[in-house]
């Protein structure tokens, strides 16, 4: 696993932030970072092992907020298993901790494919189908993931050996569930039903990718709670 920091001064409030398979720091450049918040943010799921000594971070910060983003979901449940107490809240956006399966996220002949066949081709595949459409893709673009072909193939086989068996991961106690109903990598009906008994689900009109239509305030704030 990799990270990246982006720290503000006196800053007290921390977001933690799983990213989504085959991405990187780009994306900070595509949605405006809250203010008055530090981002940590992890990816590249090749392996799980946390690069940061992620039990120091509640002497640091007063308030932690995970936002967890498609495979992130997974990823978090696996990583954070032994830190539960560590967020004030968890938000899991567009993923599940099923994230190869027919009933609860991608499905494994969908998924087994993509790898067999993964070259530029199919990543710009996944890209479109990821932003839903021309105008969402073309910002995308503007500042799209700087990793190569071979890495971003080696995450998308180790995501699939580690989640082999079909066994969840552990859940991070997420309290809050967005689901983007234009989502054409993991259907959004399987994500609810991944979540209906498990965590509150908001369902947007959205897609997988859903960095241009939700601020990073909404996905930090309830809408009743104004936290």
């Amino acid at each position: 696993m990799k990270y990246h920091w982006t720290k503000i001064p006196h800053s007290d409030r921390l977001i933690v932030f799983m990213n989504g398979w085959g991405m990187d720091a780009s994306i900070l450049e595509q949605a405006p970072l809250p203010a008055g918040w530090d981002v940590l943010m992890f990816y590249d799921y090749a392996d799980l092992e946390l690069p940061v000594d992620v039990a120091g971070l509640k002497e640091r910060y007063e308030r932690i907020v995970l936002v967890a983003w498609s495979m992130g979901v997974w990823a978090a449940g696996r990583a954070f298993a032994d830190h539960d107490d560590l967020f004030d809240r968890a938000v899991a956006v567009n993923g599940t901790a099923r994230p190869i399966d027919a009933q609860y996220g991608i499905d494994p002949d969908m998924y087994r494919a993509t790898l067999d066949g993964f070259s530029a081709t199919t990543r710009d595949t996944f890209y479109r189908r990821m932003c839903h459409t021309p105008e969402r893709l073309d910002r995308f673009m503007a500042a799209p993931p700087s990793r190569s072909i071979e890495s971003q193939a080696a995450e998308l086989e180790s995501i699939m050996v580690q989640t082999k068996g079909g066994e969840p991961a552990a859940i991070c106690p997420f309290d809050r569930v967005i689901v983007g109903k234009q989502d054409r990598i993991m259907r959004h009906g399987n994500q609810v039903r991944f979540w209906s008994d498990r965590a509150p689900c908001r369902v947007l009109n959205a897609p997988h990718y859903p960095f241009f239509d939700v601020t990073w305030e909404e996905l930090l704030h309830d809408d009743t709670d104004g936290r």
